[in-house]
C-alpha cells in the first residue's frame, strides 16, 4: 500500500495553511508551499522505508531542529499528523475493501465454478 497518494499527503500541509498562525510559520521558512510538501512527503516515505540507521535519526534530528527554529511547537505539528493518518487510515479502509471485494468476488467465482460441475458432472 505504502504512504496516501501525492494528494493526500499535502492535506497537512493545506490544512494548516488555514490558520493565521501557521502561515506566519510558513512565511518565515526559506521554501515555498510547494517545496514542504515535497520534504513531507520524503519525510513520511522514509518513516516507512525501513532503513532505520544513524543516517535517519540525523535527518530526523535536523528537521526537529529546523522546526524548533521557526518555533512549530506539538499543538502545529501533531495538528498536521492527525490529518495526515486521517488519510492514511482512510486508504488502509479503501485497500482493505478492495482486498475483500476481489476475494469474494474469486471466491463466488469458485462457488459457480463448483456449482456448474456438479450440475453437469
Amino acid at each position: 500500500m505504502g504512504i496516501p497518494p501525492r494528494s493526500r499527503v499535502g492535506g497537512g500541509q493545506d490544512h494548516l495553511q488555514s490558520y493565521d498562525e501557521t502561515i506566519e510559520i510558513f512565511g518565515r521558512s526559506s521554501k515555498g508551499i510547494e517545496a514542504l510538501k515535497q520534504n513531507q512527503r520524503q519525510y513520511l516515505q522514509t518513516l516507512f522505508d525501513g532503513q532505520y540507521d544513524r543516517q535517519h535519526f540525523e535527518s530526523r534530528a535536523r528537521i526537529g531542529k529546523i522546526h524548533d527554529m521557526l518555533d512549530l511547537g506539538p499543538k502545529i505539528y501533531f495538528g498536521a499528523y492527525s490529518v495526515f493518518y486521517e488519510h492514511l487510515i482512510d486508504a488502509v479502509v479503501e485497500d482493505l475493501k478492495s482486498d475483500l471485494q476481489d476475494r469474494a468476488i474469486t471466491e463466488i467465482m469458485a462457488e459457480f465454478d463448483e456449482l456448474f460441475i456438479n450440475v453437469r458432472g
